[in-house]
């Protein structure tokens, strides 16, 4: 029953009650007791009208917001999956390309194997070649100066032969001369009953003079000749020594820098390949991955580095300009070794990485 109710009722119970200030009074208080209670229903009816409605936007704007959420999350997904049957496929591709540079390596290294035994086998050809051309120059460089020395043994024997047969002819021709002087002078003066002419004697003299002094002109002019035929001979010979000696200093000072060179590479190269290995020597941990993933450990790929470091260095330098450093050989070689070096770079970084992971 209601305070109005109530009212009512106790007013018709006693009708007296009604007409006084406390009757009044209370029913004035229950009434406004009564509308205040109604108004603040009405309010408490509004407010939570106003909260399901709030609750009920806020509960969609959350829906909404997680459907884009899984939509976006969807969409990532998606990409991962595409990013990693691209990655996938990218593998594939490259060890399908690392197989066919295996063989391209196998087939260089070859290739390189052949080349070095043909340049080493030119090399000894040409040495072999140079020692026989040296000898057969020293030979006959040997055989022409004995051929000089007989020959001017021979101009001395034949000199002095000839200077014999000119004494024995002159002194000959002397007596003949005189013979036939004295016979002439005898026979004119048993003609003419005179005294020999003294001008016969001096005419014969300066003849004999003339004769003599020609004889020793023509001995010196043939002296000269053979003075400076000889001097000729011994300056070609000193020459042919002076180069031979000149040839054999030059080939001397370059195999002693040939192997001084080979020496340089070899510690250089012994010197990089220790230095790399100690940079990238893997942790026992992360040994089996990176054998699968790389399919070499860093040593065996210092070892090749190292060997095809080498063996580019004796086709270049050893070579004398046969093999350039722009031949496909040298070219594919470069590739390849810079290949290992990345290879040996991402060891190293990999290794790293696990030991701070770690």
């Amino acid at each position: 029953m209601s305070p109005l109710d109530a009212a009512a009722s106790a007013a018709a119970a006693s009708p007296d009650v009604r007409d006084t200030v406390e009757y009044r009074a209370a029913w004035d208080l229950e009434l406004w007791k009564a509308v205040q209670v109604d108004r603040f229903r009405k309010q408490l009816e509004r407010q939570k009208n106003a909260a399901l409605v709030r609750l009920e936007s806020a509960i969609r704007q959350r829906e909404k917001a997680a459907k884009v959420e899984l939509a976006r999350r969807a969409q990532t997904v998606t990409a991962r999956e595409a990013a990693v049957e691209a990655a996938e496929a990218h593998l594939a591709a490259q060890q399908s390309r690392l197989a066919e540079m295996e063989k391209d390596l196998r087939r260089t290294r070859q290739q390189l194997m052949d080349a070095q035994q043909r340049v080493e086998d030119e090399v000894r050809a040409q040495v072999r070649l140079a020692n026989d051309t040296i000898a057969h120059r020293a030979r006959l460089l040997e055989e022409r100066v004995n051929a000089a020395e007989s020959q001017a043994k021979r101009a001395e024997e034949r000199q002095r032969r000839a200077q014999q047969d000119y004494l024995t002819l002159y002194e000959a021709f002397s007596r003949a001369r005189s013979q036939q002087l004295t016979s002439a002078t005898t026979n004119a003066n048993d003609l003419l009953g005179v005294s020999p002419c003294t001008g016969a004697g001096a005419s014969t003299a300066m003849q004999l003079g003339q004769l003599r002094a020609h004889w020793d002109a023509e001995h010196q002019r043939q002296l000269d000749r053979e003075e400076q035929r000889h001097t000729a001979e011994v300056a070609a010979m000193k020459g042919c020594c002076r180069e031979l000696a000149e040839q054999n200093h030059r080939l001397t000072a370059a195999l002693a820098r040939r192997r001084e060179q080979l020496r340089r590479v070899q510690s250089t190269a012994c010197a990089a390949a220790s230095a790399a290995a100690a940079a990238t020597k893997p942790s026992a941990s992360l040994a089996p991955a990176m054998h699968t993933t790389t399919g070499e450990t860093p040593e065996p790929i210092t070892r090749e580095l190292h060997r095809l470091a080498m063996e580019r260095i004796s086709l270049v330098d050893g070579s004398s300009g046969a093999v350039r450093e722009t031949d496909a050989v040298i070219v594919r070689m470069d590739s390849r070794m810079r290949d290992l070096r990345q290879q040996l770079v991402a060891a190293g970084s990999d290794n790293t990485r696990g030991d701070g992971t770690e």
